[in-house]
């Protein structure tokens, strides 16, 4: 029977196995994890509780799940339907609203998992922690954000303001000028956040 790779993660230990399936890669995962223990893992009536045992294919997912109980009292969306690809990371705008931005500074609660945007010159860059060699700790990984709804970048030709809107934006969104002369910018697909350079007259994303 065919094996799959299946991520394993059990409180803040993680690892993966090769299993036929889920089941499976479970028993796999805990047996793994008790043997990683320094010590018996027994409280002082002689029992122990495992932690949440999470487990899912490998190829699924970059950022890893939350299993912390701090996760509960944290918004995010469901980090399983982004799109990784190279150094950049595929929303929708709906996916990127729904990031907290933290742009001057970085969310208090560590814990793996735990996303956010911040904004970083002209992109807009997601950010999230994953496990560190130290146990305990974590290390932040970053992509910059691309959006693939199919919105359109416009630039002011008289004051050089920049506007993402549908259609036309109305004249009072300029605020360099009082009388705007918006144009479409041509940007490549799908369009980076905050991207600056551009093409007259035309382009629709």
């Amino acid at each position: 029977m065919e094996k799959t790779e299946y991520r394993w993660q059990i409180g803040k230990d993680h690892g993966t196995v090769m299993a036929a399936d889920q089941k499976s890669a479970s028993i796999e995962a805990i047996g793994q994890w008790l043997e990683s223990l320094p010590n018996e893992p027994t409280d002082p009536n002689g029992t122990f509780q495992i932690p949440a045992v999470v487990i899912e294919p490998k190829v699924n997912r970059v950022i890893p799940l939350i299993t912390d109980p701090l996760g509960k009292h944290w918004d995010q969306p469901d980090t399983s339907k982004f799109i990784f690809r190279g150094d950049t990371v595929l929303l929708t705008q709906v996916g990127f609203d729904q990031l907290s931005e933290y742009s001057m500074s970085t969310p208090s609660g560590v814990y793996i998992g735990k996303a956010w945007k911040s904004s970083v010159g002209h992109d807009w860059k997601l950010l999230w922690y994953v496990p560190h060699n130290t146990k305990g700790k974590c290390l932040i990984d970053n992509r910059v954000i691309v959006i693939t709804d199919k919105k359109k970048w416009w630039k002011c030709g008289r004051c050089g303001n920049t506007g993402l809107q549908e259609e036309r934006p109305p004249n009072i969104m300029c605020g360099g000028c009082t009388n705007p002369d918006w144009k479409l910018m041509d940007v490549q697909k799908p369009y980076i956040v905050g991207a600056k350079a551009y093409k007259e007259p035309n382009g629709e994303i």
